[in-house]
């Protein structure tokens, strides 16, 4: 049975390669009717070549989004199925003698926190008290498996990630500075075009985000079933 993680970078593959191919075919068509600029038909012909495009890739759109968001929705519940691993008492009696002191030495956290590696709800805990002592750290990441929290973050990322990689095939950052331009200077920059991918580290990382290292992680915690 295919991986929720593989199935996502399959679906995302395809509506790449099939946007990209929409675009090809409305581009050369719109070449074609060049040698007809000046003439009676051409401002109907090139208004009815845009509107079949625009058609074609809403209907695109509305084909692939119902099946990311049920991906998606498979991801939550796996991770959410998933069992937290329990701390042992040496742990929860570290993290107790960690809490109960009025004020925390970042050596403390990092001692007890090495101490806590294997167990990612116990470095959320020691992460917290931390910022809760002024100490901006984060201490989850010294452990390889990801929390289910985190993990759930992740899929909300994926979920914003995914309805903007549906509506635009133009970088978010290029949109951003276009934007700024038209209101601060009235200039129309042209926008970027998003960064096509073909592995499943490139598809998570231009759409959620993830390093290769994040993806190896999510993948255990959306995966498992």
């Amino acid at each position: 049975m295919i991986s929720n993680t593989d199935l996502f970078f399959e679906k995302a593959l395809s509506f790449q390669n099939e946007r990209s191919r929409l675009r090809e075919n409305y581009e050369r068509a719109l070449e074609n009717l060049k040698k007809y600029r000046g003439s009676e038909g051409y401002a109907e012909e090139t208004k009815k070549l845009k509107t079949k495009y625009e058609d074609d890739l809403s209907a695109l759109q509305n084909k692939y989004r119902p099946e990311f968001r049920t991906i998606l929705d498979g991801m939550e519940n796996t991770i959410g199925k998933r069992p937290a691993k329990a701390p042992t008492g040496e742990q929860i009696r570290l993290l107790n003698a960690l809490s109960l002191k009025k004020k925390v030495s970042k050596q403390e956290l990092e001692t007890v926190a090495n101490a806590c590696a294997d167990n990612p709800i116990c470095l959320s805990v020691i992460t917290e008290i931390a910022v809760n002592n002024g100490i901006h750290a984060n201490y989850t990441r010294l452990c390889p498996e990801m929390d289910n929290s985190r993990a759930q973050e992740f899929v909300s990322g994926l979920r914003d990630g995914i309805e903007d990689f549906l509506k635009f095939d133009s970088s978010r950052a290029s949109r951003v500075a276009q934007r700024y331009y038209l209101i601060n200077h009235g200039r129309q920059l042209e926008t970027t075009p998003r960064r096509t991918f073909d592995d499943k580290v490139s598809c998570f990382t231009e759409i959620g985000g993830m390093s290769e290292e994040e993806l190896q992680a999510f993948c255990k915690a959306g995966d498992e079933t």
